[in-house]
């Protein structure tokens, strides 16, 4: 289904999945178990929209964004971070993730399939030079899919 940005946003922030989001962060799971549970969470494509698969070959039309996942912070850095990267101008949204220690951020591109890898190696330069933070490398696939996550903030 094709959505706005604005309304995955909003049910992030109001806590549309925050049961299924509450049972992926909860203490003591071993990563195969916090990755079964995050399968169960809607997800959408930040880049843009496809025909009928989140597939690259399927890919129709370029939103203008694109997602910046930073794994791993760690629960209290999360949220700093997600101020911090809040904050920048070339981001329109940040989040935390669904597992509660890393962010997820989408970033301002050219709306441009032909440019979106280029577009990702200077998003991840200037994350590492800004942030000193390395973004996933598989956010440089056009058609990646994001989990939706709980983020009141």
């Amino acid at each position: 289904h094709t959505r706005t940005i604005g309304s995955i946003l909003d049910e992030i922030r109001n806590g549309q999945h925050a049961p299924t989001v509450a049972a992926v962060r909860q203490p003591g799971l071993c990563d195969e178990q916090r990755q079964s549970r995050k399968r169960e969470l809607p997800a959408f494509q930040a880049s843009g929209t496809s025909k009928r698969s989140h597939g690259a070959i399927d890919f129709l039309l370029h939103s203008g964004l694109l997602q910046i996942d930073l794994d791993h912070v760690g629960e209290e850095k999360a949220v700093a971070l997600r101020n911090a990267i809040g904050r920048d101008a070339h981001i329109l949204a940040a989040f935390i993730s669904p597992s509660g220690n890393g962010v997820k951020a989408l970033l301002r591109i050219p709306a441009s399939k032909e440019t979106h890898l280029a577009a990702f190696a200077a998003a991840a330069d200037y994350v590492g030079v800004r942030y000193g933070l390395e973004i996933d490398a598989r956010c440089k696939d056009i058609s990646r899919l994001c989990f939706v996550s709980h983020d009141p903030g």
